[in-house]
């Protein structure tokens, strides 16, 4: 059905009486309001199922993969809160069937053979009709209606197809509005990324700072750009024993009080254990960690994600760059994390590799001063 379809819907009642008119009516106002897909999918429903009095009510969103999946559910009864939905494959069981374009309508699901899935059956559904949401040639997914008694669905079937088009038309513009932000908002990070990273090369590349001030700099642009609770570097000392916080950006919990002083390489916390595993770590979901002490913290301070990455300096850990954050991180940020802490690895090698030349060269300067001014050299 197209938006004109929608608007002649409405305008021709073909016999549907005032209530349903009302209905339709207000399905049309939901449908030009600025819901998203969800909302507009529930607040639809509540009105399909005033109207037609169905005990649950249900939007099915066909997948790529032909698989529908639940988008939104509504009940008249509580007997339908812990209802566990299963997802549908294209003409298999009722839904199924809607889906591959047929209109189904059962009046009794527990004596009709193509109803195979058992959820509806066990809540006390008896009628059942499965409507394709269809938008021009596409069929984006299935409205399906339970009912407790024994229905007859054919008197109904005008209205419930009418309703079923005109929520087709809703959530096909819906979902494409909401495709189009999506990319723009990826577009938009994907942008973001590149320019922090950009800007973590100019300072790695450009500033005169010791290795603390550069990499202070470069974790005040981790924090501001992913919008993450903390940044930190923690760099093996000279000994080669523990991990020192040399650089830090964003706020300072208490929690973060332990990591300010070295922390021995071979501990159990997160940063040591990045270092002794050499691997890249990522986490969005604190409150899961297999670390208590990080479990405990992160439900307190509502903290949700962290990402942790080994600086190398050629085959050998030389630090760890640490990220905290209270939103969890895109793919985007995590691949944008990983670019700058290639670019830090590289920076620190390249300082690492400075620093033992100055020190050769000064050491050869030592020795050379220490010879005398001229060698005679004369044959035998």
């Amino acid at each position: 059905m197209t938006e004109e379809d929608a608007k002649q819907a409405i305008k021709n009642p073909k016999g549907l009486d005032t209530a349903a008119m009302e209905a339709l009516k207000a399905i049309g106002d939901h449908l030009r309001s600025k819901l998203d897909s969800l909302k507009l999918a529930q607040t639809s429903l509540a009105e399909i199922n005033r109207i037609l009095r169905a005990d649950l009510a249900i939007v099915y969103l066909r997948g790529m993969d032909d698989v529908l999946r639940p988008l939104a559910i509504q009940s008249n009864s509580e007997i339908f809160s812990e209802i566990t939905l299963s997802h549908h494959q294209l003409g298999r069981c009722l839904c199924g069937l809607a889906a591959a374009g047929e209109i189904i309508c059962s009046d009794n699901i527990h004596q009709d053979s193509r109803c195979i899935h058992n959820e509806c059956k066990e809540a006390g559904i008896l009628s059942f009709a499965a409507l394709p949401l269809r938008y021009g040639e596409d069929i984006i997914g299935v409205l399906s209606l339970g009912f407790v008694r024994e229905q007859d669905l054919a008197a109904s079937r005008v209205l419930m197809e009418t309703m079923a088009d005109l929520l087709a038309m809703g959530l096909h513009n819906t979902l494409l509005f909401e495709k189009i932000e999506r990319y723009a908002a990826e577009q938009d990070e994907h942008i973001s990324m590149l320019a922090m990273n950009a800007e973590i090369n100019g300072i790695l590349t450009t500033s005169a700072a010791d290795l603390p001030v550069v990499l202070r700099l470069c974790c005040d642009l981790l924090v501001k750009t992913t919008r993450a609770v903390f940044a930190g570097v923690w760099m093996l000392d000279s000994a080669g024993e523990n991990l020192e916080l040399t650089a830090r950006a964003g706020e300072m919990y208490t929690y973060f009080d332990d990591y300010r002083s070295p922390q021995k390489k071979t501990d159990d916390n997160i940063i040591s254990q990045i270092f002794q595993t050499q691997r890249f770590y990522v986490n969005n979901d604190i409150s899961g960690s297999p670390l208590s002490v990080e479990q405990e913290w992160g439900r307190r301070e509502g903290m949700k994600a962290f990402i942790g990455m080994p600086l190398f300096v050629g085959n050998n850990v030389a630090g760890v760059l640490g990220v905290f954050s209270k939103n969890t991180f895109s793919e985007l940020n995590i691949k944008g994390l990983r670019t700058a802490a290639d670019s830090i690895s590289l920076w620190i090698e390249q300082k690492t590799m400075e620093q033992r030349l100055w020190k050769q060269t000064k050491l050869f300067e030592a020795i050379f001063n220490e010879v005398p001014d001229a060698f005679i050299f004369a044959d035998s």
